[in-house]
């Protein structure tokens, strides 16, 4: 069933055209994710789409009575109210209705038909769906009670989040929603969303998120929306191979042009001047393709003044508590140069904390760190906190630089796209992915050779991603980063610190080698299980119950992982063998079946993430340490 259509539609600001002529259908099947550059538009698409902007020409038709939900970028919830009253009062009817029905003392038939009423809204089953969703989203039993205002600014995202699930919308819209979201809430949040059966549109710049929810991918590039079917991965390939068909059409097409163009000059006055006269008309006919442009973004080198010591940090027995609550301890560990550190862990745990300790921006509660010989810190704040919001870039630049003449500053921060006006307006009127940017410009400025970098990902586009990535994976100093970029991090990290239960451990490999490794561990863990606390009966054989499915589930998920893994390190082999190189026919059928593997893999391993999770949580639940 269609839902709105899209017809043609324009939108300008003033002299700015931001797209033209797009159309599209959303249907109550749409799961659609959309692309493209920062500041090319996506935002303002999406506002069209739901509603909140008028197309500067064209159509946009809606179904009638269509529910529409609408998650901003950086929408936070706000106000005084405890976090579980403020998510449920999203949906004020429901809102009025529950509150009503809590204190009403009549069973008249007024009370029955409001419960009527309340009942095909949800009902109370929307509470309990309200705790279940704030709780797969990093949030504790005691945080339901506590005021919005005095949640961080992270927590209010999260809030928005679960305000809009629980709603329960028509159709969903999506502006980056998982800024804020660790990894086990993102793959949780992806398994909800393919499980509910509700249309969506986001923007999202994870790739491994765009992979696990998005069936087709609309790109807004130069003003128009190019639409591909599958997944985002999908969506690459796709991509490459049209780019490539139209470099090697250009190509053919400027031989043929200049081939024409020399003919013409040779004949123009000669005998054959009437096919010089045809071949100037079919020039002038000739419908000429564009060159392929290569979207090569901002520029950033990170280059380091001078060479540290072999051993950059040293961490011993470290500990950290906050208001009581005791994040991580017990920790020690030695860095050496040019190690590069991917850390990891649920929202709130302490990562943020750990990189302000080294760095020296929190005092030391117990234990110690010492930075080796040499070593120079550049740090990268998650919540900008380095940048002067009442400074322009060019000012912030200057500081850090006084050497620098004007034109140098304005050309150094024109590699990082911030060119003309822009690194003369106020930081405060700048987007997520401009302050990045500015950002990361002062970062490269300091010549460190030890980076301490807090989610230096977000707000960036998918191509900006990979620019970091590439220079992070060339820097010849030293790097600590926090993210739950998990395409990021494995491009980047060679070793893995991971938060778990008040405990950080180190594993020797990229995120996805700390993903096997904890299957491994969670696998050994099964053979043996301990009760610590019983809950009440009913539960308690509620919860045991889900438990085993769980585990027969995750078993035969591992079973299956491992066959196709033997199956994948079989064709690889088969790959390199003269006789399917050779072959055309032979290689293109193995190259298919190699990536139906991969494909079949990524499903695989996403479906064991997300039982596992769930596993674990039965489990701290039934006070089972072992499984």
């Amino acid at each position: 069933m269609d839902l709105i259509i899209a017809d043609k539609v324009s939108f300008s600001y003033g002299s700015n055209e931001i797209f033209s002529n797009v159309s599209l259908t959303i249907t109550d099947s749409t799961r659609l994710a959309l692309v493209g550059r920062n500041g090319l538009g996506k935002t303002t698409l999406l506002r069209v789409l739901a509603g909140e902007l008028e197309p500067t020409s064209g159509e946009i038709f809606r179904k009638k009575g269509l529910k529409i939900a609408f998650l901003k970028q950086e929408e936070r919830l706000e106000g005084e109210d405890r976090l579980l009253d403020a998510v449920l009062s999203q949906d004020a009817r429901w809102w009025k209705l529950y509150k009503t029905l809590s204190s009403f003392d009549n069973d008249g038939e007024n009370m029955d038909n409001l419960m009527a009423e309340f009942q095909a809204l949800g009902g109370f089953a929307r509470e309990s769906r309200a705790k279940e969703i704030l709780g797969k989203l990093g949030f504790k039993e005691e945080h339901f009670e506590k005021p919005v205002n005095l949640l961080s600014g992270g927590e209010k995202n999260r809030a928005a989040i679960a305000a809009m699930l629980v709603l329960e919308p028509d159709i969903m819209f999506f502006d980056e929603p998982t800024n804020h979201i660790d990894y086990d809430g993102l793959v949780w949040l992806a398994g909800f969303l393919r499980n509910l059966k509700k249309p969506f549109v986001l923007v999202s710049h994870d790739r491994f998120f765009l992979d696990l929810v998005a069936d087709r991918v609309a790109e807004l590039y130069e003003g128009k929306l190019h639409i591909f079917v599958g997944n985002y991965s999908s969506f690459e390939k796709q991509k490459r191979e049209l780019i490539e068909k139209q470099e090697k059409q250009y190509k053919h097409q400027q031989q043929l042009i200049k081939k024409t163009e020399e003919f013409i000059r040779k004949n123009i006055a000669g005998q054959r001047a009437r096919q010089a006269q045809s071949r100037i008309k079919m020039l002038q006919r000739l419908e000429r393709i564009k060159e392929p442009i290569y979207d090569k973004g901002f520029r950033i080198k990170l280059d380091i003044k001078r060479r540290s010591g072999d051993k950059v940090l040293e961490i011993k027995n470290l500990s950290y508590a906050y208001d009581g609550n005791k994040l991580f301890s017990g920790f020690s560990t030695v860095v050496g140069r040019g190690d590069k550190i991917g850390v990891v862990g649920r929202n709130g745990c302490g990562k943020t904390t750990l990189l302000k300790l080294i760095s020296g921006r929190l005092p030391l509660i117990e234990g110690e760190i010492k930075l080796g010989a040499g070593v120079v810190v550049g740090y990268y704040a998650q919540d900008f906190d380095d940048l002067d919001d009442d400074s322009t870039p060019l000012e912030e630049i200057q500081k850090l630089a006084p050497q620098m003449t004007y034109e140098e500053a304005m050309s150094y921060l024109g590699a990082f796209s911030i060119s003309g006006d822009d690194a003369k307006r106020l930081i405060k009127t700048f987007s997520g992915g401009e302050r990045s940017r500015v950002a990361l410009a002062k970062l490269s400025l300091v010549g460190a050779n030890f980076l301490l970098l807090d989610e230096p990902t977000n707000h960036l586009d998918i191509n900006s991603r990979k620019i970091i990535e590439d220079a992070l994976r060339k820097f010849e100093g030293t790097v600590i980063v926090v993210s739950h970029d998990r395409f990021f991090l494995d491009a980047v990290a060679q070793k893995i610190w991971a938060f778990e239960n008040g405990t950080i451990r180190e594993y020797y490999g990229n995120f996805s080698y700390y993903l096997s490794k904890r299957m491994q561990r969670q696998t050994l863990r099964r053979k043996v299980s301990v009760k610590k606390t019983e809950p009440r009966e009913s539960t308690q054989k509620q919860l045991k119950n889900r438990l085993r499915k769980l585990k027969t589930t995750i078993m035969e998920l591992e079973k299956q992982i491992e066959e196709l893994e033997k199956e994948r390190e079989r064709i690889l082999l088969l790959m390199g063998q003269p006789f399917v190189v050779k072959d055309p026919q032979r290689i293109k059928s193995v190259s298919q079946q190699f990536e139906l593997i991969e494909t079949e893999l990524k499903s695989l391993w996403s479906r064991w993430e997300q039982n596992s999770v769930e596993l674990e949580e039965i489990m701290d639940i039934l006070g089972v340490e072992e499984r």
